[in-house]
């Protein structure tokens, strides 16, 4: 047995120094490890949103390409002889007597950047940012079953040509269709009645041609791309998206604004410009600038996207992301 002497200073513990040094030593270790664990989260928050940045740059850039690349589209790469210019032209194709349609296709009215106070900007845009204003023909079309008999007789199709004509008047508008034999004629017209089985559709005005087996018809599609307000949820302050606007089948009345893209910083465009007829562009120009519709060939968009408001980086901004796209109009470039 250990005399008491020894046993008592082996059972004595810590003293109150080395206690302090201890618990000093454990918190600065949990301070170090704290802060690592808060960096780690903010860089992976900051990352997160960075991607989420560069994804609507993605999405929304793809499509506003696919629908201004195919503005003028009519159902043919190019329209009779490229020497001559056809391939560019552009039909604007009701009858002089006729009611002028709102998704009438001229080389006017294709493809137009417009200004806020215009006359058909959408009434929501950003002051000081374009709106981008494309008409074309959709994607698909439906054969016919046999030539017209007469130039304002009934159109028989193959199949559904995605039409729709109910509730139309003089006063809701017709719907807008296109029908192209590409090297032979190709117009855009309004659709008075539309019957299935067998599939047809009659034009409100006659026609230029009557048009044979070899022609299509589809619908024509009017949309608008534009920077508008966005109420973001209550986590995070407002900001702007992109949205996106389409024509109702009626031809006269839009479509509620769709947003497609959130956290937008601004919008700006240059608009490309074939001045020498050779269907390649030679110029661009600022939006904002005078120029000639008919000479439209492509636009750049230049866009900045940015991080959500509750994301910031190491100053304490949001993280900007700029995006710039060319887009060259197909019917309108060799």
């Amino acid at each position: 047995m250990w005399p008491i002497s020894k046993r008592s200073k082996r059972e004595r513990g810590l003293s109150l120094v080395e206690l302090m040094v201890a618990l000093s030593i454990s918190l600065f270790v949990l301070y170090v490890v704290s802060n690592l664990f808060i960096a780690t989260k903010g860089n992976t928050r900051l990352q997160a949103g960075v991607s989420r940045a560069n994804e609507s740059a993605q999405i929304s850039t793809e499509r506003l390409a696919r629908e201004i690349r195919h503005t003028a589209y009519i159902g043919c790469p190019q329209l009779g002889d490229p020497a001559s210019g056809a391939h560019r032209a552009v039909r604007d194709s009701l009858e002089a007597g006729g009611s002028p349609s709102t998704y009438s296709i001229s080389q006017d009215n294709a493809v137009r950047v417009l200004a806020s106070g215009e006359p058909d900007a959408p009434p929501s845009m950003v002051t000081g940012s374009p709106a981008i204003d494309v008409v074309h023909g959709a994607n698909y079309g439906v054969h016919l079953v046999a030539k017209m008999a007469d130039r304002g007789g009934a159109i028989h199709l193959t199949g559904d040509p995605g039409l729709d004509a109910t509730g139309i008047s003089n006063t809701n508008g017709f719907p807008a269709a296109i029908i192209s034999a590409c090297t032979e004629s190709s117009e855009i017209f309004e659709v008075s009645r539309v019957q299935s089985n067998p599939w047809r559709v009659v034009p409100k005005n006659i026609l230029r041609v009557p048009y044979t087996i070899d022609s299509r018809v589809m619908p024509a599609a009017r949309t608008q791309f534009f920077i508008a307000p966005y109420e973001r949820p209550t986590d995070e302050r407002s900001t702007f998206a992109i949205f996106s606007r389409t024509m109702r089948r009626d031809g006269v009345n839009w479509n509620p604004p769709e947003a497609i893209a959130y956290d937008v910083r601004s919008m700006n465009l240059e608009i490309h410009i074939d001045s020498d007829g050779d269907y390649q562009s030679d110029t661009h120009l600022n939006f904002g600038t005078t120029y000639d519709p008919k000479q439209v060939v492509g636009l750049t968009l230049h866009l900045i996207f940015e991080t959500p408001s509750n994301v910031r980086g190491t100053e304490g901004q949001r993280v900007a992301r700029p995006y710039a796209t060319a887009i060259n109009i197909r019917a309108r470039v060799s």
